[in-house]
């Protein structure tokens, strides 16, 4: 695999999942891998074709590099949870499922708090 600097990916966790996936996105779009393999479906592979063949095989090569990328991109609890899946285009889909929740709900917090904060220092100026 050509070195393209993981340093810069920190891993995914429960507060960076918007710009880990921009980054995943990047890295595998510059890569050839992110429509090819993420955005579209495996090809399936005709009988006396030699060409379904070929393009099978190549997307092949293209999901497991791209496997490789989300993959070194988790943290080891997390690569336990995704073990069993073999398509990149499934794992990218369960992390967006399982993350982007995550993001709405702590945005319905924080916009919570916030409202909560600008009550009680409005409570707090008419008291003065």
């Amino acid at each position: 695999m050509e070195t393209m600097n993981f340093a810069r990916i920190e891993p995914l966790n429960d507060s960076n999942y918007g710009i880990w996936s921009m980054k995943i996105e990047a890295l595998s779009d510059a890569k050839d891998l992110f429509e090819d393999v993420i955005e579209n479906e495996e090809p399936k592979i005709k009988e006396n074709g030699p060409e379904s063949i070929r393009e099978h095989k190549a997307w092949s090569k293209k999901n497991k590099e791209a496997m490789g990328i989300l993959v070194l991109s988790l943290t080891a609890e997390q690569t336990i949870i995704y073990k069993g899946i073999n398509k990149a285009k499934d794992i990218w889909n369960e992390i967006k499922l399982r993350f982007e929740g995550a993001v709405e709900e702590r945005k319905i917090d924080l916009m919570l708090e916030l409202t909560s904060l600008k009550n009680h220092r409005a409570k707090a100026s008419m008291n003065t």
